[in-house]
């Protein structure tokens, strides 16, 4: 199991979600929908808001990646970020996966 500590809710919780499953190693599959437009009513989501914590939730992960990136032993960096590896060397997705198969 994934221990994620997310900071947003709502709109931007899905986002940070990901992102943070992202960073963590885990694999991510498309689940496909379908929107609907409201016919009665307005949308509550405030827009403005919406977009700068979306762009804040980016830059927040970029200096994240960064960190992981910067601790890295020497080679691992672009192919598996230190994160998703716990203490005995058994990558996330590993653990992922093998919960999936029981």
């Amino acid at each position: 199991m994934v221990d994620l500590q997310l900071r947003e809710l709502g709109y931007l919780g899905v986002t940070e979600t990901l992102c943070l499953l992202d960073l963590q190693g885990a694999r991510i599959a498309e689940f496909p929908t379908t929107l609907h437009v409201r016919i009665l009513g307005r949308s509550k989501m405030k827009v403005v808001r919406t977009i700068f914590g979306h762009l804040g939730n980016l830059l927040r992960m970029r200096y994240m990646r960064r960190l992981i990136d910067r601790n890295a032993p020497l080679g691992l960096q672009a192919a598996t970020p230190a994160a998703n590896i716990d203490q005995q060397g058994t990558t996330v997705e590993t653990k992922i996966n093998s919960r999936d198969t029981q």
